[in-house]
């Protein structure tokens, strides 16, 4: 990984609109009661979980983070 470490990414604030846009380059997010989280993957060992507001929430999410230890994912930092 050379050093380098995933942080937060802010994500997009959601809009509220009458009616979705059309066409095929769209991707819509439904939004249903509850809270956005993000995971951030850097090693088994450095798995931090995030707000929307970057809250650090890793240890609200315990099982979630135990889950994500299980991926196989790789980084190309």
């Amino acid at each position: 990984m050379n050093g380098a470490r995933l942080a937060l990414i802010r994500p997009m604030e959601p809009k509220l609109v009458a009616k979705p846009p059309e066409g095929e380059h769209w991707i819509h997010e439904i939004k249903l009661d509850g809270y956005r989280t993000q995971i951030v993957i850097n090693s088994p060992d450095d798995i931090p979980a995030f707000s929307s507001s970057g809250a650090d929430w890793t240890r609200k999410y315990t099982g979630i983070i135990e889950a994500a230890r299980d991926l196989d994912v790789k980084s190309d930092l």
